[in-house]
């Protein structure tokens, strides 16, 4: 059970983008709630990076925790037509002179984990196996959020918006029932050009 139940942040979806919105918003001292449906570390795709996250990763404070890992170093990119055709190789370095001119190729298990353990360490209450029942934006706050531990029991928590918006942070990739809350949820607040089914691989929503 989550021993707090009330937020200024609700950070739903643990990948790359929820746990680095859970770090950088705990860090200015707010109280934060970093959510993930599946137990850490987990398997996901999407391992090759691209150089300019380099500034991300420095704006988090990890970049020498990439390397002890000991991720593989990316120094450019090729690729491969269908007929077997290569182009030329494309040397980040060589149009770049920055930090940010290689970058990694990741375990992604690993990755998120790093991201996730981070976000715990900047101050974030960072929970996994837990899913996301229901979310209820209200005129007036305190907004709510039901979730539902491994053990199967259910627990509301709040996120305070008086001065402070509550922020959910999600993946599309969740099971049917979790994403159909999601779509309710963007549905009934009519966020701008947002609709069902519409979602990028992650998204930020702001009230």
């Amino acid at each position: 059970m989550i021993a707090n139940r009330s937020y200024d942040c609700v950070v739903l979806g643990a990948g790359p983008g929820g746990s680095s919105a859970a770090t950088i918003v705990a860090e200015q001292g707010l109280s934060v709630l970093l959510v993930e449906r599946d137990k850490m570390p987990r398997f996901h795709v999407g391992e090759s990076l691209m150089p300019e996250t380099y500034w991300v990763f420095e704006r988090l404070g990890i970049v020498n925790e990439l390397d002890r890992i000991g991720f593989t170093k990316k120094y450019g990119v090729q690729f491969v037509s269908s007929n077997d055709r290569e182009t030329k190789p494309f040397v980040f370095a060589d149009h770049d002179s920055r930090p940010c001119n290689e970058t990694w190729h990741v375990d992604r298990a690993k990755f998120d984990h790093l991201l996730f353990e981070t976000a715990f360490n900047r101050g974030a209450t960072c929970v996994d196996g837990t899913r996301v029942l229901d979310i209820d934006i209200r005129k007036k706050s305190p907004h709510l959020v039901k979730l539902q531990g491994e053990d199967g029991k259910e627990q509301e928590v709040f996120g305070q918006s008086d001065h402070r918006c509550l922020r959910a942070v999600f993946s599309a990739r969740q099971p049917i029932a979790d994403q159909r809350v999601l779509r309710r949820f963007c549905v009934k607040q009519r966020f701008g050009d947002i609709t069902t089914g519409r979602f990028g691989p992650e998204e930020i929503i702001r009230r």
